[in-house]
């Protein structure tokens, strides 16, 4: 019990920052770069359109939630993101780390993007010091190509800014970008906000009547 209430306490107390750390980053202990060949290459789904569409997560299983959101857009909207769109799908543990492979190595543009917020895997430990890619720093390196990028964070942890475990996050975002995150910010249990946001991407104006009467 004891334990817990010090990882408690440093995680408010700033000992500890982000989800995934496990100690705190700082210049001297941060590496900007390594080798990014060695991460796998993204999935490519439906190549050749106009538009793209990248979807990063770093668990396996949330392919199904962003699948079925793309679903019930077409449903609501009548726009069938797996047809109008190329599809980048990076649903793997070291996602953000694959999506700076792509973006070195390419020169893909992505227009929309729906980003989980931690990306926990893309913190790597090397020799000593961390890389960090998480997905604030996926939306910084998409916004360099592409300024008119539209995007949302897709997460499944509480939009809270008084949670010590993602205070970093969005304090990291209005650092980088000037503005909050909580207008793109979509809870991956909340139903009609998934469909209403990623409606939005695409530029689509949906209500919650909508999502029901579409239903």
């Amino acid at each position: 019990m004891l334990d817990f209430i010090k990882k408690i306490k440093d995680k408010i107390t700033g000992n500890k920052y982000g989800y995934a750390h496990i100690e705190p980053i700082t210049d001297d202990n941060r590496v900007s770069e390594i080798d990014y060949s060695i991460y796998p290459d993204i999935e490519v789904i439906n190549p050749g359109k106009d538009k793209s569409l990248l979807i990063i997560d770093d668990k396996v299983s949330s392919w199904s939630i962003y699948h079925e959101i793309l679903e019930d857009v077409k449903v609501v909207t009548g726009f069938d993101a797996f047809k109008e769109l190329t599809i980048y799908k990076a649903i793997f543990p070291e996602c953000g780390l694959s999506a700076h492979k792509l973006m070195e190595n390419t020169d893909i543009v992505i227009d929309y993007a729906m980003i989980d917020l931690t990306l926990e895997f893309g913190i790597k430990h090397v020799n000593g010091r961390f890389l960090e890619k998480d997905g604030v720093d996926v939306h910084e390196l998409l916004t360099k190509r592409n300024d008119n990028l539209k995007a949302i964070f897709v997460t499944a942890h509480s939009y809270s800014p008084n949670n010590p475990c993602m205070r970093y996050y969005y304090d990291k975002f209005e650092r980088l970008n000037n503005t909050s995150i909580s207008s793109i910010y979509v809870h991956k249990s909340n139903v009609e906000d998934k469909i209403i946001k990623t409606a939005g991407l695409f530029g689509y104006t949906v209500t919650v009547g909508d999502i029901y009467n579409g239903s």
